[in-house]
């Protein structure tokens, strides 16, 4: 089956801006995310196809996304399984079958927390029990402030790579730098843009020089509704982008509409 770097980006989208807004992934009733249907414009009439799909259990939880491939049947599924405090504990990543009973499981990722609920740790294991990498977080002041990666066969002493997130004087997210950890230089940064306290623009450089856009990777543009729900998410591959894909767009819809 072929790479698609959109695969599975519209819900990993929708579940960090949730946990920006949410202490963990609990939706009201007339605003749970349904699917995420992909198109070939803002314009289209009708979809190319579901990309995702939502399940909840009786919390209101998500417990279950099937990905979509190219219009297919489901050819991924992720599982959701939450601790007693309703913090996400684990993901099961489960590939290969358009139902869970042929599908074959490949990953996990599992996430620890401290006493005040932080998450701390992400744990990403492949098959039996091999730890493939994991994420340590680090918080200032309350607010995420870095995040280490290691990864299993690499010097353990230092991470191989290492986040730094910058905040505005409201405390929003606003730039993210991105280093090698052996020698400390940054090598990608991230920069967001908020409107209303909505992320609406996120733009990917591969350096500091963000006047010139041929150091632009990708940009990604949110359409929000007036309750504040994700509704559209556009995304640009830029001069620096090595991805086929120009331009790809997907709508989400939610229950009840």
């Amino acid at each position: 089956m072929k790479a698609n770097f959109t695969f599975g980006l519209a819900s990993l989208i929708f579940l960090v801006l949730l946990s920006c807004h949410k202490e963990n992934f609990i939706l009201s009733e007339p605003v749970r995310l349904k699917e995420v249907l992909k198109y070939t414009s803002l314009d289209a009439k009708e979809p190319m196809g579901i990309e995702e799909q939502y399940e909840y259990n009786n919390l209101g939880l998500i417990s279950k996304i099937s990905y979509y491939y190219y219009g297919t049947g489901p050819v991924k599924h992720d599982l959701y399984q939450y601790n007693s405090r309703e913090q996400l504990i684990q993901i099961k990543h489960y590939y290969g079958a358009d139902t869970l009973l042929n599908a074959a499981f490949y990953q996990s990722n599992s996430f620890t927390y401290s006493r005040e609920g932080k998450k701390v740790k992400e744990t990403v294991e492949q098959g039996d029990d091999y730890v493939k990498e994991y994420n340590l977080f680090f918080y200032t002041d309350g607010r995420l402030s870095r995040i280490e990666n290691y990864s299993n066969g690499v010097n353990q002493s230092v991470p191989l790579m290492f986040t730094v997130f910058e905040f505005d004087d409201s405390g929003q997210p606003v730039r993210e730098v991105l280093h090698w950890g052996n020698t400390n230089v940054p090598f990608k940064w991230t920069i967001n843009t908020f409107s209303n306290r909505l992320n609406v623009k996120t733009v990917i450089y591969k350096n500091e020089n963000f006047e010139d856009p041929e150091n632009m990777i990708r940009t990604f543009k949110r359409t929000f509704d007036k309750n504040k729900n994700l509704r559209i998410l556009e995304i640009f591959q830029g001069p620096a982008s090595t991805q086929v894909d120009n331009y790809t767009i997907f709508k989400y819809v939610y229950f009840g509409e």
